[in-house]
C-alpha cells in the first residue's frame, strides 16, 4: 500500500510539473496572426460573437472575453495553459472507465499534456484546448458506467457537451460521429435526447444566428460557412472550405504534414498501432483516424493543431493497455517518464541544433522578423516571445501617427500588442482589406510590414527600406 502510494504521488507531482511547464512556455499576450487575432477580440468584442463564420468561435469568444475582463489580457494568455488541469482530470476518468488503474491514468494525463500538438495550443491564445475537454468530456460521460445517471440524462449530458463542442469548434464534427453511432446502437431511441441537450449546448451561438434574421440574411449560407469555412454567397468552393480533403497535395505540402504526425510521436503511436480490445477502444480509435484523416489533408499551414483530440485519445487508448500488460509498479513508473518526455527533448534537440546549423530544417520563404519557425512550430516546449519583441522593435521603426500595412501573421502581433496597450497610435490595416493599400489617404507615408502577395511589390521601388519592413509614399487618394 505503502509503495502504491508513493508511486502515485510521484505521478501525480509530474504531472503537476508538466502542466506548470506549459504556463512556463506561454508566448504571452502578444502573439501572431489568428492568436493576436483572438486577444484583439476579447478586449474589443460584446460578450456575445457578432457573426458566425469559421472564425468566430462563439464559446470560445465569450470564454475569452470573460476571461480577459476578469483579469486582463495576461490571464488569457494562460487560460490554455489552465485549461489543461480540466483536461487531464478528464483524462485520468476516462482511463478509469475503461478500466486503466489511477497511476497508468495519471501517466496518460501527462502523455497528453506535453503530447506536440496539445502542448503548442497550451502556449498560445487558441480555441482547440477548450474544444478537446469538451471533446473528452462527450467520451467520459458516455462511458462511465459509475456516473448515477439515467439513459434520458446521460443522453441530454452528451448532447449538451456536443453543441458546447461545436460552438467553440467544427473539429466536433469530425471526431464525434462514432460515439454517436456507439450511442445509436447501444440506447437505441433514448439517442434522440441528445438532440435536446444539443440545442441547450448551442446557446453561444444563438445570438449570432438572430443577428442574420434580423438583418434578412441567408440563415443556410451562414451556417455553410460556420461549418466549412465558404465564402458568404459562394455558390462554387471557396474559403476554407476549398481547402478540405486535399489528398492529392499533402506531398506538396508535406513539411506541414509532418509537424502533424509529431503529435502521434512516441506512446501515442502504440496506442494508435494497438487493435482495440472493447466497443469503447473502437470508439475513440476511430475518433482518431476520422481526425488524423480530415486534419493531415486540410491545406492550411497549421493544420497540426486540428490534431490535438487524436493525440489526447490516443494517450488514454495508449495508457489503457499499457495497464493491462504490466505490473503498476515503481519500477513501470521510473521507465514511463523518460518515454513520455523523450519526443519533446527530442524537438528541442533538433531545434537546438538547427539553429547552430548542425541540421537544415524547411523555413518559410518569406520569414518574419524575430522568429525561428523551427523554434515557432517544432519547439513549443521552449517560450517563444518573438511576437512580442516584433511588435516592440516595430514600434521605433513606424513613429506615432503612422498608417502600417500588414499580412494576417504580424497584423496580429501589432494589433494584440495595441491591445494590450503598445503600439499606440499606430494604424495597423491588413493589406487584403485594402487592396489599393498605396493610395490610402490616411498618410503621405505608408509603412509595410513586408512584401506578401497581399501587400504586393508592384510600384515598390521607390520604396526605403526600413530595419523592419519598408516605407513608401502614398499616392494621391482614395478613389
Amino acid at each position: 500500500m505503502r509503495t502504491a502510494t508513493l508511486s502515485t504521488g510521484l505521478a501525480g507531482a509530474f504531472l503537476l510539473a508538466v502542466i506548470l511547464w506549459t504556463a512556463q512556455a506561454a508566448s504571452g499576450p502578444i502573439q501572431w496572426m489568428d492568436n493576436g487575432a483572438y486577444v484583439v477580440r476579447a478586449v474589443g468584442d460584446d460578450l456575445f460573437a457578432r457573426e458566425l463564420g469559421a472564425l468566430s468561435h462563439p464559446l470560445f469568444h465569450l470564454v475569452s472575453v470573460l476571461v480577459t475582463r476578469a483579469g486582463g489580457v495576461e490571464a488569457l494568455a494562460l487560460l490554455n495553459a489552465a485549461l489543461m488541469v480540466p483536461m487531464a482530470l478528464l483524462v485520468i476518468v476516462t482511463c478509469r472507465a475503461l478500466g486503466a488503474g489511477t497511476n497508468a491514468s495519471i501517466l496518460a494525463a501527462c502523455t497528453a499534456v506535453v503530447a506536440h500538438s496539445v502542448f503548442w495550443t497550451a502556449t498560445k491564445v487558441e480555441v482547440y484546448a477548450l474544444n478537446v475537454t469538451l471533446l473528452l468530456a462527450c467520451f467520459w460521460v458516455a462511458f462511465d458506467e459509475t456516473l448515477k445517471l439515467n439513459r434520458a440524462a446521460r443522453m441530454i449530458a452528451v448532447g449538451a457537451l456536443t453543441g458546447l463542442a461545436l460552438s467553440v469548434h467544427q473539429l466536433t464534427l469530425v471526431c464525434l460521429p462514432p460515439l454517436y453511432v456507439y450511442l445509436l446502437v447501444r440506447y437505441r431511441t433514448a439517442a434522440l435526447f441528445t438532440v435536446v441537450g444539443f440545442l441547450i449546448g448551442l446557446a453561444a451561438c444563438y445570438p449570432a444566428i438572430w443577428s442574420v434574421i434580423h438583418v434578412g440574411g441567408d440563415v443556410f449560407q451562414v451556417v455553410r460557412g460556420f461549418l466549412t469555412g465558404a465564402d458568404p454567397g459562394a455558390a462554387q468552393l471557396s474559403g476554407y472550405e476549398s481547402s478540405l480533403f486535399r489528398f492529392d497535395l499533402m506531398w506538396e505540402d508535406k513539411a506541414y504534414v509532418m509537424i502533424g504526425l509529431l503529435s502521434f510521436a512516441g506512446v501515442q503511436a502504440w496506442g494508435l498501432l494497438q487493435r482495440p480490445k472493447n466497443a469503447k477502444e473502437l470508439v475513440m480509435w476511430a475518433a482518431v483516424i476520422l481526425d488524423a484523416l480530415f486534419s493531415l489533408s486540410y491545406r492550411v499551414n497549421d493544420r497540426f493543431t486540428f490534431l490535438l483530440p487524436g493525440a489526447v485519445l490516443l494517450s488514454v487508448l495508449a495508457w489503457v493497455r499499457i495497464d493491462r500488460g504490466m505490473r503498476d509498479t515503481p519500477l513501470r513508473l521510473a521507465g514511463a517518464i523518460p518515454l513520455i518526455v523523450a519526443p519533446p527533448l527530442a524537438f528541442v534537440l533538433l531545434y537546438l541544433a538547427s539553429a547552430r546549423g548542425l541540421v537544415s530544417l524547411p523555413q518559410h520563404v518569406n520569414a518574419l522578423p524575430f522568429r525561428n519557425d523551427v523554434h515557432y512550430f517544432l519547439a513549443p516546449y521552449v517560450k517563444d516571445d518573438s511576437a512580442a519583441r516584433f511588435a516592440a522593435a516595430y514600434a521605433r521603426v513606424a513613429p506615432p501617427g503612422a498608417t502600417v500595412f500588414a499580412d494576417w501573421t504580424p497584423e496580429g502581433a501589432l494589433q494584440s500588442a495595441q491591445a494590450g496597450g503598445g503600439f499606440r497610435g499606430r494604424t495597423v490595416i491588413e493589406c487584403s482589406r485594402y487592396p489599393q493599400w498605396r493610395r490610402h489617404p490616411s498618410a503621405p507615408v505608408i509603412y509595410v510590414v513586408r512584401l506578401q502577395p497581399d501587400c504586393g511589390a508592384a510600384g515598390i521601388s521607390n520604396a526605403v527600406r526600413l530595419p523592419l519592413g519598408y516605407a513608401a509614399p502614398a499616392v494621391g487618394a482614395a478613389p
